[in-house]
């Protein structure tokens, strides 16, 4: 198995480098890529929902669609993944956030390490 180059902002972009929701033709890339950030904090409350934060510094949450998914055992300080992650539309003066989609919560992974130890 080949080892997945991190640093690569094609297939592990940060947030800012992620595609909006409203992008036409996003769905239909043909390439798969990775958000990777460290969680902050679980803030699930009504829906799941984690802070979190890119390689870059950049600070933004997560929601997920599935209201069955169960966020307890993530701790803060571990890495999350989330594969072909999109930034919602923001509203005037936010910046957005991503949304994982009904049906996909059982394909985002979580690693048991801070960001900065996965992507060594």
């Amino acid at each position: 198995m080949t080892i997945p180059d991190l640093a690569s902002t094609t297939t592990f972009p940060p947030f800012a480098g992620l595609p909006f929701e409203s992008d036409d033709g996003f769905q239909d890339a043909r390439e798969e890529w990775f958000l990777v950030a460290q969680v902050r904090q679980n803030m699930t409350i009504t829906k799941p929902t984690v802070v979190v934060v890119d390689r870059a510094g950049d600070e933004f949450a997560i929601t997920f669609e599935d209201r069955g998914v169960d966020l307890r055992p993530v701790k803060n300080g571990w890495t999350i993944v989330v594969p072909r992650a999109v930034r919602s539309t923001p509203a005037e003066g936010k910046k957005g956030f991503v949304r994982v989609p009904e049906g996909e919560g059982t394909r985002v992974k979580y690693i048991p390490a801070e960001l900065e130890r996965v992507v060594e």
